[in-house]
């Protein structure tokens, strides 16, 4: 009786703890389940980059001459610069989707 006493003051949530074969146990299922499917995805996806050049293509001279490219990857303090040395009134109101569109109607309209 004394014992069990004991083992409860020991244990506050009243539960024994694990042995050393499920921990042992636990630790196979997490290295079976986690760890392996890991590097098997990390060593195919590396295969399949050495096998082809799969990266962005880089800006080139129609990034800069096409006003449509351009302006799609401006920022809106970008955008509104713009407008402003295109003389577009009211641009500091209107959103980025809005703006873009005025922009470059005004730059068809300049050409």
């Amino acid at each position: 009786m004394n014992k069990q006493i004991e083992a409860k003051k020991n244990n506050k949530n009243g539960l024994n703890p694990p042995s050393k074969t499920l921990i042992k146990i636990y630790g196979f299922l997490a290295i079976l389940l986690v760890i392996i499917p890991e590097w098997l995805a990390e060593f195919t996806l590396g295969i399949e980059n050495r096998s082809h050049n799969s990266g962005l293509p880089k800006k080139d001279i129609v990034w800069e001459t096409n006003p449509e490219l351009r302006i799609s990857i401006m920022s809106i303090k970008e955008l509104r610069e713009l407008a402003m040395q295109l003389k577009i009134r009211g641009y500091a109101r209107e959103n980025k989707d809005f703006l873009k569109i005025r922009i470059l109607k005004k730059m068809k309209k300049n050409k």
